[in-house]
């Protein structure tokens, strides 16, 4: 170790604010130090810092695994349980999310970003925030009833204890939707959170919105019997669901079919369908989407397995029905992927234009061939007037022959000016000749 090098550590240890003095330089020393330095430093370590993020951030955007959610409204689970099957199968990843509790809470799930792709029921608004991607399922509304004979809907919704699912359900939101359209008073109030009162006693009316019923529920509810939505003549279109489906969009007449639970019901019922939609942002890639939903329509067969009622859904096109939601450009451009092009759409009236076109040049060059023609003829005729006026001219010329050739100069030029002719080989031949002629009359006896 050199003498300085000891004496430097010497003054370190018996100097205690030596530490504050190393890290603070002296102010002749910092005002010597250049500026642009510094500043040059601090830029390069803070690009660098961008670019790490950027490129942090770009590769985590990459790999990252798409998240689907939905309710627990039946048959979602089993339905989201097909869609990442077929999607794994199909080699496009995506993670299931645990059950939402409500619709409003999985509605701002997908707004905010928590899952980019989700199993919504039709909102009866439109979305801006959110757009279609396919049509799943059908939910349907069972509405059942306990000691009302022939009851009204007003009446089911009157029942003093109702259920009809957990706070947040698309049963619970479309009770109170009703309650209020029927204005019954207080049917918040009423609406209960459990399927059985604490008592054990079973509910009035129950207002079930999902799948189909198992047949463990049908025989729960044993003793009810399913309120139709059909006119009194049977007729889905003019009874309240027809006239439900006019005030709500989401909402469409369904009917189940006579003896589909027996015990609960004799005939077919009318009720209530609202569509259950894969949704997503609008800023999903629009090729993600594209595969995703090539994916779902080609497997038909595992969704009618989880639920029976996808059948009528996915043979139907996408398109079929007019949705509150937009459809995402993904899914238009997988439902005018087989549409023509411009060109074959339009293939017969260009044809018929191109046949237009040609009978118009046609008969156009006709004309003219036509007209060229007749200007021909009417040349030739002057031409040969012409010519025998040189004949009599070289017999015995007089002032009336090159007055007759004056006029007919003065007929070919009217005829150029009325017919706006142009001048051509045969116009100028025309006119050397017939000054030719009249030059003569300018000449002696003997040079003529």
């Amino acid at each position: 170790m050199s003498v300085a090098s000891r004496q430097d550590r010497a003054t370190r240890n018996s100097d205690p604010g030596y530490a504050i003095k190393a890290l603070s330089p002296e102010p002749e020393a910092a005002l010597t130090k250049p500026a642009h330095r510094i500043h040059q430093r601090a830029l390069r370590s803070g690009a660098a810092a961008l670019c790490a993020i950027l490129l942090f951030a770009g590769c985590a955007g990459g790999e990252r695994t798409k998240t689907l959610g939905f309710t627990s409204d039946q048959p979602g689970p089993a339905i989201a349980a097909a869609v990442a099957d077929v999607l794994g199968e199909a080699g496009i990843a995506i993670r299931i999310e645990p059950a939402f509790e409500s619709v409003e809470e999985l509605t701002a799930a997908l707004e905010g970003g928590a899952v980019d792709v989700a199993l919504l029921a039709e909102p009866i608004e439109p979305n801006h925030n959110l757009q279609l991607l396919l049509p799943m399922y059908p939910s349907i509304l069972h509405a059942l009833h306990r000691s009302l004979e022939e009851p009204t809907l007003d009446q089911v919704l009157g029942q003093p204890s109702i259920y009809a699912g957990p706070p947040g359900s698309v049963g619970h939101r479309l009770t109170m939707k009703l309650g209020n359209s029927f204005m019954q008073d207080n049917v918040d109030a009423r609406l209960r959170q459990d399927e059985v009162d604490d008592d054990g006693a079973p509910h009035d009316a129950v207002l079930l919105f999902g799948g189909l019923l198992t047949y463990e529920q049908a025989e729960r509810y044993a003793g009810y019997r399913l309120f139709s939505f059909a006119a009194p003549n049977g007729d889905a279109a003019s009874g309240q669901a027809g006239a439900l489906a006019l005030r709500y969009p989401n909402l469409r007449p369904f009917t189940l079919p006579a003896g589909l639970y027996p015990g609960l019901d004799h005939d077919s019922v009318t009720t209530l369908a609202v569509e259950t939609l894969l949704v997503g942002r609008p800023d999903l890639d629009g090729e993600w989407v594209y595969a995703l939903i090539e994916a779902l329509r080609e497997s038909p067969q595992r969704f009618e397995r989880a639920y029976p009622l996808s059948r009528a859904t996915f043979e139907a096109p996408v398109d079929a029905v007019l949705h509150t939601l937009a459809l995402h450009d993904g899914a238009r451009r997988y439902v005018e992927r087989d549409a023509p092009s411009l060109a074959e759409r339009y293939a017969e009236l260009i044809a018929l234009l191109a046949t237009l076109a040609f009978a118009l040049a046609t008969a156009a060059t006709s004309w003219l061939r036509r007209r060229k023609q007749r200007r021909k003829d009417r040349l030739e005729r002057y031409f040969r007037q012409l010519q025998d006026c040189r004949a009599r001219l070289q017999e015995h010329p007089t002032a009336a022959l090159y007055a007759e050739i004056d006029a007919i100069e003065d007929e070919v030029l009217g005829l150029m000016n009325a017919e706006r002719i142009n001048s051509d080989s045969e116009l100028v031949a025309f006119f050397v000749f017939s000054s030719g002629l009249k030059r003569r009359r300018a000449l002696p006896a003997d040079d003529a």
